[in-house]
């Protein structure tokens, strides 16, 4: 797969966030499964290590491994995140899920060089950040183009910063 080509199907999955769908239909009319609950569940937790929001709910995690499974429109890119999500298993003698999380960090490093971790890395870090909760808990007040800009909602809202 080209970069470009890579780009751009790992874009058109950001865009695809609903929730529900455990299947894809593809041009043949058949289901193909996408992932178990097992393999969504390390999905949701290595989105949730590459982005840790301890003061949010499961949600918006949730909603970024929807969105990858949703987007996963070819059998490539299926192959791509169950190879990935084996090589996560099978780095060590247990299951990725059951490391201590200073192992499961080790084991993603190793694999920050392939197209799954760049396809995950994309896709969370666009889909993580467009929930309104995580707004919310970072402080974050939102577009401010509808209020007339930042000179007059939050320019001088910076009461983090030292007065001196």
């Amino acid at each position: 797969m080209k970069r470009r080509e890579f780009l751009v199907r790992s874009g058109s999955m950001l865009l695809l966030f609903p929730l529900g769908k455990r299947a894809l239909v593809f041009a043949e009319g058949e289901p193909i499964h996408v992932f178990g609950d097992e393999e969504a569940d390390v999905l949701e937790h290595f989105v949730f290590l590459l982005f840790p929001h301890a003061n949010i709910s499961k949600k918006p995690y949730l909603m970024v491994v929807q969105g990858i499974q949703d987007g996963a429109d070819t059998q490539q890119i299926v192959e791509q995140l169950q190879a990935g999500i084996n090589a996560l298993n099978t780095a060590r003698e247990v299951r990725w899920l059951i490391l201590p999380e200073q192992d499961q960090i080790a084991v993603m490093k190793k694999l920050e060089h392939k197209p799954f971790f760049s396809m995950l890395y994309n896709a969370s870090l666009i889909g993580i950040y467009q929930s309104k909760e995580l707004w919310r808990a970072i402080g974050y007040q939102g577009s401010s183009v509808e209020y007339g800009g930042y000179l007059h909602r939050g320019f001088d809202d910076i009461s983090w910063l030292p007065e001196n």
